[in-house]
Protein backbone atom coordinates (compact mmCIF):
# COMPACT_ATOMS: atom_id res chain seq x y z
CA UNK A 1 0.00 0.00 0.00
CA UNK A 2 1.26 3.47 -0.84
CA UNK A 3 2.31 5.44 2.19
CA UNK A 4 3.56 8.94 2.92
CA UNK A 5 5.37 9.90 6.09
CA UNK A 6 3.14 12.19 8.12
CA UNK A 7 3.94 14.35 11.10
CA UNK A 8 2.08 17.00 13.08
CA UNK A 9 2.82 20.50 14.26
CA UNK A 10 3.08 20.78 18.02
CA UNK A 11 3.07 23.58 20.54
CA UNK A 12 5.80 26.12 19.89
CA UNK A 13 6.75 25.94 23.57
CA UNK A 14 8.30 22.59 22.75
CA UNK A 15 10.98 24.39 20.75
CA UNK A 16 11.93 26.81 23.51
CA UNK A 17 15.30 26.34 25.29
CA UNK A 18 15.12 23.90 28.14
CA UNK A 19 12.29 21.87 26.68
CA UNK A 20 13.57 18.41 25.85
CA UNK A 21 10.57 17.46 23.68
CA UNK A 22 11.72 19.04 20.40
CA UNK A 23 9.97 17.97 17.22
CA UNK A 24 11.91 17.40 14.00
CA UNK A 25 9.20 17.74 11.42
CA UNK A 26 5.40 17.67 11.29
CA UNK A 27 2.86 16.61 8.68
CA UNK A 28 -0.81 16.23 7.88
CA UNK A 29 -2.43 13.38 5.94
CA UNK A 30 -6.03 12.95 4.83
CA UNK A 31 -7.45 9.81 3.31
CA UNK A 32 -10.61 10.56 1.32
CA UNK A 33 -12.82 7.54 0.68
CA UNK A 34 -15.14 7.51 -2.33
CA UNK A 35 -17.69 5.17 -3.83
CA UNK A 36 -17.30 5.65 -7.57
CA UNK A 37 -19.35 3.21 -9.64
CA UNK A 38 -18.54 4.96 -12.93
CA UNK A 39 -14.79 5.46 -12.46
CA UNK A 40 -14.97 9.26 -12.55
CA UNK A 41 -12.69 9.69 -9.56
CA UNK A 42 -9.80 10.59 -11.86
CA UNK A 43 -11.75 13.58 -13.16
CA UNK A 44 -12.56 14.66 -9.61
CA UNK A 45 -8.88 14.28 -8.76
CA UNK A 46 -7.82 16.57 -11.60
CA UNK A 47 -10.53 19.10 -10.71
CA UNK A 48 -9.57 19.12 -7.05
CA UNK A 49 -5.81 19.60 -7.42
CA UNK A 50 -5.89 23.28 -8.48
CA UNK A 51 -8.14 24.17 -5.53
CA UNK A 52 -6.01 22.58 -2.81
CA UNK A 53 -4.45 24.81 -0.13
CA UNK A 54 -0.93 25.93 -0.98
CA UNK A 55 0.56 24.10 2.00
CA UNK A 56 -0.71 20.75 0.63
CA UNK A 57 1.63 20.22 -2.32
CA UNK A 58 1.35 16.44 -2.41
CA UNK A 59 -1.91 14.88 -3.55
CA UNK A 60 -2.29 11.61 -5.38
CA UNK A 61 -4.89 9.00 -6.15
CA UNK A 62 -4.62 5.42 -4.95
CA UNK A 63 -7.21 2.95 -6.19
CA UNK A 64 -8.43 0.16 -4.01
CA UNK A 65 -11.21 -2.40 -4.48
CA UNK A 66 -13.53 -0.84 -1.92
CA UNK A 67 -13.55 2.05 -1.69
CA UNK A 68 -11.34 4.19 -3.93
CA UNK A 69 -8.97 6.33 -1.94
CA UNK A 70 -7.44 9.75 -2.54
CA UNK A 71 -4.49 10.78 -0.38
CA UNK A 72 -3.82 14.43 0.42
CA UNK A 73 -0.55 15.19 2.19
CA UNK A 74 1.08 18.34 3.49
CA UNK A 75 4.03 19.38 5.64
CA UNK A 76 4.80 22.73 7.24
CA UNK A 77 6.49 24.27 10.29
CA UNK A 78 4.05 27.05 11.08
CA UNK A 79 1.39 27.24 13.77
CA UNK A 80 -1.25 24.57 14.32
CA UNK A 81 -4.02 27.12 13.66
CA UNK A 82 -3.04 27.03 9.99
CA UNK A 83 -3.66 23.30 9.92
CA UNK A 84 -7.21 23.98 11.09
CA UNK A 85 -7.76 26.43 8.25
CA UNK A 86 -6.13 23.99 5.83
CA UNK A 87 -8.42 21.13 6.82
CA UNK A 88 -11.52 23.34 6.62
CA UNK A 89 -10.54 24.64 3.19
CA UNK A 90 -9.76 21.14 1.95
CA UNK A 91 -13.16 19.69 2.87
CA UNK A 92 -14.95 22.75 1.51
CA UNK A 93 -13.20 22.28 -1.83
CA UNK A 94 -14.03 18.58 -1.86
CA UNK A 95 -17.72 19.33 -1.19
CA UNK A 96 -17.75 21.93 -3.98
CA UNK A 97 -16.19 19.59 -6.52
CA UNK A 98 -18.46 16.68 -5.56
CA UNK A 99 -21.49 18.76 -6.60
CA UNK A 100 -20.16 18.51 -10.17
CA UNK A 101 -19.93 14.70 -9.97
CA UNK A 102 -23.26 13.45 -8.69
CA UNK A 103 -22.36 9.82 -9.43
CA UNK A 104 -19.43 9.88 -7.00
CA UNK A 105 -20.39 9.12 -3.43
CA UNK A 106 -18.34 10.54 -0.58
CA UNK A 107 -17.98 7.77 2.00
CA UNK A 108 -15.93 9.76 4.48
CA UNK A 109 -12.39 10.60 5.50
CA UNK A 110 -9.74 9.85 8.08
CA UNK A 111 -7.31 12.55 9.13
CA UNK A 112 -3.98 11.70 10.72
CA UNK A 113 -1.74 14.30 12.33
CA UNK A 114 1.74 13.12 13.26
CA UNK A 115 4.67 14.55 15.18
CA UNK A 116 8.15 13.06 15.35
CA UNK A 117 10.31 14.05 18.34
CA UNK A 118 13.95 13.68 19.23
CA UNK A 119 12.85 12.91 22.76
CA UNK A 120 9.18 12.15 23.42
CA UNK A 121 8.03 13.32 26.87
CA UNK A 122 5.06 12.15 28.93
CA UNK A 123 3.28 15.47 28.45
CA UNK A 124 3.99 15.81 24.73
CA UNK A 125 0.58 14.45 23.81
CA UNK A 126 -1.25 16.83 26.16
CA UNK A 127 0.64 19.82 24.77
CA UNK A 128 -0.06 18.79 21.18
CA UNK A 129 -3.76 18.23 21.86
CA UNK A 130 -4.04 21.60 23.62
CA UNK A 131 -2.61 23.25 20.53
CA UNK A 132 -5.03 21.32 18.31
CA UNK A 133 -7.93 22.38 20.51
CA UNK A 134 -6.96 26.03 20.19
CA UNK A 135 -6.83 25.54 16.43
CA UNK A 136 -10.33 24.07 16.47
CA UNK A 137 -9.09 20.73 15.15
CA UNK A 138 -9.55 18.60 18.27
CA UNK A 139 -12.78 18.60 20.22
CA UNK A 140 -12.86 19.78 23.81
CA UNK A 141 -12.74 17.26 26.64
CA UNK A 142 -10.63 14.22 27.39
CA UNK A 143 -9.16 12.13 24.58
CA UNK A 144 -8.54 8.41 24.70
CA UNK A 145 -5.07 7.21 23.81
CA UNK A 146 -3.07 4.02 23.64
CA UNK A 147 0.28 2.58 22.73
CA UNK A 148 0.74 1.33 19.17
CA UNK A 149 3.84 -0.06 17.45
CA UNK A 150 6.29 2.84 17.17
CA UNK A 151 4.54 5.40 19.35
CA UNK A 152 1.30 6.74 20.81
CA UNK A 153 -2.10 7.12 19.15
CA UNK A 154 -4.76 9.63 20.24
CA UNK A 155 -8.35 9.70 19.03
CA UNK A 156 -9.09 13.36 18.33
CA UNK A 157 -12.68 12.71 17.36
CA UNK A 158 -15.20 10.60 15.49
CA UNK A 159 -18.73 11.55 14.36
CA UNK A 160 -20.86 12.34 17.46
CA UNK A 161 -23.96 10.14 17.71
CA UNK A 162 -26.26 13.15 17.98
CA UNK A 163 -25.14 14.40 14.55
CA UNK A 164 -26.26 11.25 12.75
CA UNK A 165 -29.32 12.05 10.67
CA UNK A 166 -28.58 15.79 10.77
CA UNK A 167 -27.49 17.98 7.82
CA UNK A 168 -24.22 18.85 9.58
CA UNK A 169 -23.15 15.19 9.95
CA UNK A 170 -19.47 14.77 9.01
CA UNK A 171 -18.16 11.22 8.44
CA UNK A 172 -14.63 12.06 9.54
CA UNK A 173 -12.32 10.30 12.01
CA UNK A 174 -9.29 12.20 13.32
CA UNK A 175 -6.14 10.82 14.94
CA UNK A 176 -2.94 12.16 16.43
CA UNK A 177 0.16 9.97 16.27
CA UNK A 178 3.36 10.74 18.21
CA UNK A 179 6.72 9.00 18.06
CA UNK A 180 10.46 9.46 18.45
CA UNK A 181 12.69 9.69 15.43
CA UNK A 182 14.26 6.28 16.07
CA UNK A 183 10.82 4.57 15.92
CA UNK A 184 9.33 6.61 13.07
CA UNK A 185 9.67 3.80 10.54
CA UNK A 186 7.82 1.38 12.83
CA UNK A 187 4.97 3.85 13.38
CA UNK A 188 4.68 4.64 9.67
CA UNK A 189 4.58 0.95 8.87
CA UNK A 190 1.74 0.42 11.33
CA UNK A 191 -0.29 3.38 10.11
CA UNK A 192 0.28 2.37 6.49
CA UNK A 193 -1.06 -1.13 7.07
CA UNK A 194 -4.25 -1.87 5.14
CA UNK A 195 -5.91 -3.01 8.37
CA UNK A 196 -5.65 0.53 9.73
CA UNK A 197 -7.50 2.35 6.96
CA UNK A 198 -9.90 -0.55 6.28
CA UNK A 199 -10.87 -0.26 9.94
CA UNK A 200 -11.65 3.41 9.36
CA UNK A 201 -13.67 2.59 6.25
CA UNK A 202 -15.78 0.05 8.15
CA UNK A 203 -16.35 2.49 11.03
CA UNK A 204 -17.29 5.36 8.71
CA UNK A 205 -19.64 3.17 6.68
CA UNK A 206 -21.32 2.05 9.89
CA UNK A 207 -21.91 5.70 10.81
CA UNK A 208 -23.20 6.34 7.29
CA UNK A 209 -25.63 3.43 7.58
CA UNK A 210 -27.23 4.76 10.74
CA UNK A 211 -27.11 8.33 9.43
CA UNK A 212 -28.92 7.39 6.22
CA UNK A 213 -31.55 5.44 8.12
CA UNK A 214 -32.14 8.34 10.51
CA UNK A 215 -32.50 10.68 7.54
CA UNK A 216 -34.96 8.27 5.92
CA UNK A 217 -37.03 8.08 9.09
CA UNK A 218 -36.78 11.76 10.03
CA UNK A 219 -39.90 13.95 10.48
CA UNK A 220 -39.16 15.67 7.16
CA UNK A 221 -39.57 12.29 5.47
CA UNK A 222 -42.01 9.49 6.30
CA UNK A 223 -41.32 9.47 10.00
CA UNK A 224 -41.09 5.91 11.29
CA UNK A 225 -42.55 6.70 14.70
CA UNK A 226 -45.49 8.52 13.09
CA UNK A 227 -46.21 5.46 10.96
CA UNK A 228 -46.07 3.17 14.00
CA UNK A 229 -48.47 5.47 15.87
CA UNK A 230 -50.76 5.69 12.86
CA UNK A 231 -50.95 1.90 12.53
CA UNK A 232 -51.83 1.59 16.23
CA UNK A 233 -54.64 4.16 15.85
CA UNK A 234 -56.03 2.54 12.70
CA UNK A 235 -56.09 -0.90 14.31
CA UNK A 236 -57.93 0.49 17.35
CA UNK A 237 -60.45 2.26 15.10
CA UNK A 238 -61.15 -0.96 13.22
CA UNK A 239 -61.82 -2.84 16.46
CA UNK A 240 -64.20 -0.09 17.59
CA UNK A 241 -66.32 -0.33 14.44
CA UNK A 242 -69.52 -2.34 14.78
CA UNK A 243 -70.22 -2.60 11.05
CA UNK A 244 -67.17 -3.75 9.12
CA UNK A 245 -68.98 -4.00 5.79
CA UNK A 246 -69.76 -0.33 5.25
CA UNK A 247 -67.70 2.18 3.24
CA UNK A 248 -66.12 3.65 6.38
CA UNK A 249 -64.66 0.30 7.41
CA UNK A 250 -63.40 -0.34 3.88
CA UNK A 251 -61.67 3.06 3.86
CA UNK A 252 -60.09 2.27 7.24
CA UNK A 253 -58.80 -1.05 5.93
CA UNK A 254 -57.34 0.64 2.86
CA UNK A 255 -55.63 3.23 5.07
CA UNK A 256 -54.18 0.48 7.28
CA UNK A 257 -52.97 -1.35 4.21
CA UNK A 258 -51.15 1.79 3.02
CA UNK A 259 -49.54 2.31 6.43
CA UNK A 260 -48.39 -1.31 6.53
CA UNK A 261 -46.88 -0.90 3.06
CA UNK A 262 -44.86 2.11 4.31
CA UNK A 263 -43.76 0.16 7.36
CA UNK A 264 -42.75 -2.78 5.18
CA UNK A 265 -40.54 -0.44 3.13
CA UNK A 266 -38.86 0.72 6.33
CA UNK A 267 -38.46 -2.87 7.45
CA UNK A 268 -36.83 -3.87 4.16
CA UNK A 269 -34.52 -0.84 4.30
CA UNK A 270 -33.46 -1.36 7.88
CA UNK A 271 -32.88 -5.06 7.20
CA UNK A 272 -30.70 -4.19 4.23
CA UNK A 273 -28.84 -1.60 6.30
CA UNK A 274 -28.43 -4.06 9.17
CA UNK A 275 -27.04 -6.63 6.73
CA UNK A 276 -24.50 -4.07 5.57
CA UNK A 277 -23.75 -3.27 9.20
CA UNK A 278 -23.03 -6.92 9.95
CA UNK A 279 -20.51 -6.89 7.12
CA UNK A 280 -18.85 -3.71 8.41
CA UNK A 281 -18.77 -5.07 11.94
CA UNK A 282 -17.21 -8.30 10.68
CA UNK A 283 -14.59 -6.35 8.70
CA UNK A 284 -13.91 -4.18 11.71
CA UNK A 285 -13.44 -7.14 14.02
CA UNK A 286 -11.35 -8.98 11.46
CA UNK A 287 -8.81 -6.15 11.46
CA UNK A 288 -8.22 -6.75 15.17
CA UNK A 289 -7.57 -10.45 14.82
CA UNK A 290 -4.09 -9.76 13.48
CA UNK A 291 -3.32 -7.16 16.16
CA UNK A 292 -1.31 -7.98 19.28
CA UNK A 293 -3.57 -8.27 22.30
CA UNK A 294 -2.07 -5.23 24.02
CA UNK A 295 -2.80 -3.11 20.92
CA UNK A 296 -6.26 -4.50 20.16
CA UNK A 297 -7.32 -3.91 23.77
CA UNK A 298 -6.07 -0.32 23.84
CA UNK A 299 -8.43 2.51 24.78
CA UNK A 300 -8.76 3.91 21.26
CA UNK A 301 -9.69 0.63 19.60
CA UNK A 302 -11.93 -0.43 22.50
CA UNK A 303 -13.77 2.90 22.30
CA UNK A 304 -14.30 2.55 18.56
CA UNK A 305 -15.38 -1.09 18.90
CA UNK A 306 -18.00 0.00 21.44
CA UNK A 307 -19.14 2.70 19.02
CA UNK A 308 -19.50 0.06 16.29
CA UNK A 309 -21.56 -2.11 18.66
CA UNK A 310 -23.75 0.89 19.57
CA UNK A 311 -24.46 1.64 15.92
CA UNK A 312 -25.33 -1.99 15.27
CA UNK A 313 -27.60 -2.18 18.33
CA UNK A 314 -29.54 0.90 17.21
CA UNK A 315 -30.43 -0.77 13.93
CA UNK A 316 -31.28 -4.02 15.68
CA UNK A 317 -33.67 -2.13 17.97
CA UNK A 318 -35.37 -0.57 14.95
CA UNK A 319 -35.69 -4.00 13.35
CA UNK A 320 -37.28 -5.36 16.54
CA UNK A 321 -39.73 -2.44 16.65
CA UNK A 322 -40.74 -2.97 13.04
CA UNK A 323 -41.08 -6.73 13.55
CA UNK A 324 -43.24 -6.29 16.65
CA UNK A 325 -45.57 -3.85 14.92
CA UNK A 326 -45.79 -5.98 11.78
CA UNK A 327 -46.66 -9.06 13.83
CA UNK A 328 -49.23 -7.16 15.90
CA UNK A 329 -50.73 -5.65 12.76
CA UNK A 330 -50.87 -9.06 11.11
CA UNK A 331 -52.72 -10.51 14.11
CA UNK A 332 -55.07 -7.53 14.21
CA UNK A 333 -55.81 -7.79 10.50
CA UNK A 334 -56.48 -11.52 10.91
CA UNK A 335 -58.93 -10.82 13.75
CA UNK A 336 -60.63 -8.08 11.75
CA UNK A 337 -60.81 -10.38 8.75
CA UNK A 338 -62.47 -13.02 10.94
CA UNK A 339 -65.06 -10.48 12.03
CA UNK A 340 -65.60 -9.47 8.40
CA UNK A 341 -66.06 -13.12 7.41
CA UNK A 342 -68.58 -13.60 10.21
CA UNK A 343 -70.43 -10.47 9.12
CA UNK A 344 -70.38 -11.74 5.53
CA UNK A 345 -71.84 -15.08 6.63
CA UNK A 346 -74.57 -13.36 8.63
CA UNK A 347 -75.38 -11.13 5.68
CA UNK A 348 -75.42 -14.12 3.37
CA UNK A 349 -77.81 -16.00 5.66
CA UNK A 350 -80.07 -12.97 5.83
CA UNK A 351 -80.05 -12.70 2.05
CA UNK A 352 -80.87 -16.40 1.75
CA UNK A 353 -83.81 -15.98 4.10
CA UNK A 354 -85.07 -13.07 2.06
CA UNK A 355 -84.74 -15.09 -1.11
CA UNK A 356 -86.63 -17.97 0.47
CA UNK A 357 -89.43 -15.70 1.59
CA UNK A 358 -89.61 -14.20 -1.85
CA UNK A 359 -89.70 -17.61 -3.51
CA UNK A 360 -92.35 -18.79 -1.10
CA UNK A 361 -94.46 -15.72 -1.77
CA UNK A 362 -94.15 -16.22 -5.51
CA UNK A 363 -95.08 -19.88 -5.09
CA UNK A 364 -98.09 -19.01 -2.98
CA UNK A 365 -99.20 -16.46 -5.52
CA UNK A 366 -98.79 -19.02 -8.29
CA UNK A 367 -100.82 -21.59 -6.38
CA UNK A 368 -103.49 -19.03 -5.58
CA UNK A 369 -103.78 -18.15 -9.25
CA UNK A 370 -103.44 -21.63 -10.70
CA UNK A 371 -105.68 -23.77 -8.44
CA UNK A 372 -108.95 -21.94 -9.13
CA UNK A 373 -108.23 -22.33 -12.82
CA UNK A 374 -107.35 -26.01 -12.55
CA UNK A 375 -110.09 -26.99 -10.11
CA UNK A 376 -113.00 -25.01 -11.48
CA UNK A 377 -116.71 -25.71 -11.12
CA UNK A 378 -117.10 -27.58 -14.42
CA UNK A 379 -114.16 -29.91 -13.71
CA UNK A 380 -115.51 -30.80 -10.27
CA UNK A 381 -119.01 -31.46 -11.68
CA UNK A 382 -117.69 -33.72 -14.45
CA UNK A 383 -115.49 -35.70 -12.07
CA UNK A 384 -118.29 -36.27 -9.55
CA UNK A 385 -120.84 -37.06 -12.28
CA UNK A 386 -118.44 -39.61 -13.76
CA UNK A 387 -118.33 -41.23 -10.35
CA UNK A 388 -122.18 -41.14 -10.34
CA UNK A 389 -122.26 -38.57 -7.57
CA UNK A 390 -124.98 -36.05 -8.16
CA UNK A 391 -125.22 -32.91 -6.10
CA UNK A 392 -127.13 -29.70 -6.19
CA UNK A 393 -125.14 -26.80 -7.78
CA UNK A 394 -124.05 -25.31 -4.46
CA UNK A 395 -122.72 -28.72 -3.44
CA UNK A 396 -120.35 -28.77 -6.37
CA UNK A 397 -119.18 -25.31 -5.30
CA UNK A 398 -118.42 -26.48 -1.76
CA UNK A 399 -116.52 -29.50 -3.10
CA UNK A 400 -114.52 -27.20 -5.39
CA UNK A 401 -113.57 -24.95 -2.47
CA UNK A 402 -112.62 -27.92 -0.32
CA UNK A 403 -110.39 -29.38 -3.02
CA UNK A 404 -108.69 -26.02 -3.56
CA UNK A 405 -108.01 -25.67 0.19
CA UNK A 406 -106.73 -29.23 0.65
CA UNK A 407 -104.56 -29.34 -2.47
CA UNK A 408 -103.32 -25.79 -1.85
CA UNK A 409 -102.38 -26.68 1.72
CA UNK A 410 -100.43 -29.73 0.56
CA UNK A 411 -98.59 -27.65 -2.02
CA UNK A 412 -97.77 -24.94 0.55
CA UNK A 413 -96.46 -27.58 2.96
CA UNK A 414 -94.27 -29.03 0.21
CA UNK A 415 -92.91 -25.56 -0.68
CA UNK A 416 -91.97 -24.86 2.95
CA UNK A 417 -90.18 -28.18 3.37
CA UNK A 418 -88.29 -27.64 0.14
CA UNK A 419 -87.24 -24.09 1.09
CA UNK A 420 -85.94 -25.18 4.53
CA UNK A 421 -84.03 -28.11 3.09
CA UNK A 422 -82.10 -25.94 0.62
CA UNK A 423 -79.92 -23.94 3.11
CA UNK A 424 -78.99 -27.13 4.96
CA UNK A 425 -77.55 -28.49 1.77
CA UNK A 426 -75.68 -25.24 1.21
CA UNK A 427 -74.33 -25.24 4.78
CA UNK A 428 -73.19 -28.84 4.45
CA UNK A 429 -71.45 -27.99 1.20
CA UNK A 430 -69.70 -25.00 2.82
CA UNK A 431 -68.69 -27.10 5.81
CA UNK A 432 -67.25 -29.75 3.55
CA UNK A 433 -65.38 -27.10 1.55
CA UNK A 434 -63.94 -25.63 4.75
CA UNK A 435 -62.70 -29.04 5.88
CA UNK A 436 -61.05 -29.60 2.52
CA UNK A 437 -59.26 -26.26 2.78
Amino acid sequence: MIWIKKRILVNRKMCEPGNKAIFNETSFLVRLYFDDAHSNLGQLFESLKPDLPLNLPDVFLAKDADPQIMYVYGCQKNGLSEWGETETELFQNVATQLKKYQDIGFVGASVIYQAVYDNLQSDSGDLAIDELKRAGIARQGAHVSQKIPGGDLFLLGCPPMNTLGEPYFQPIVRYLALCQSDSEATLNSYLANAAFFSRDVALIKAHQNVHNFRVRSSPSQDNLQNILDKIAREIQELFNKTDLLNDSAKAALNSLSGSLSCLLKFYIEVNSTATSMVGQKSNYQHSFDAEPVEVAEGQVWCFLRERMNTLNEELQIKISECQAVLEAAQQAVSMVQTRIDQADEALEREQEQRLRRRDELLAYMGVAIALPELINYDVVEKILTSWKIYLIPIGYFFVQCGLIVVIGGLIVLFIKKSSFRKPRIIDEAKSEQGCNE
